[in-house]
């Protein structure tokens, strides 16, 4: 949480913002990320910064493979890449991320 802080105060200052009010996360269901933790922590790691008091707003991407067999596109619900209509290993589409999607900053 404090590596997200940091980015997004640093692009709200590179803006001339005053104040941090909306941080957007997008956190991939197998991206090791407890998401019930982020917001618990968040509170108190945006006390005393231009972001207190933000809001923070997460979408959760699911965890997608792709079968390099028979290029079927489907939810990996049991963590594994392989393809649940042929059987073939498949790539990561998505479910990994952690990105900011966006910042919301105030004058």
């Amino acid at each position: 949480m404090m590596s997200i802080l940091d980015t997004c105060q640093q692009e709200a200052k590179k803006a001339g913002a005053a104040k941090v009010s909306k941080i957007h996360l997008q956190i991939g269901e197998r991206s090791g990320v407890v998401v019930d933790s982020l917001k618990f922590v968040f509170d108190m790691a945006t006390q005393d910064t231009m972001a207190e008091g933000a809001e923070l707003e997460i979408d959760l991407i699911p965890f997608e493979g792709e079968c390099s067999h028979c290029q079927r596109r489907f939810h990996a619900s049991e963590g594994f890449l392989v393809c649940d209509q042929c059987g073939n290993y498949a790539k990561l589409i998505s479910g990994q991320e952690l990105n900011i999607k966006s910042i919301e900053v105030e004058d």
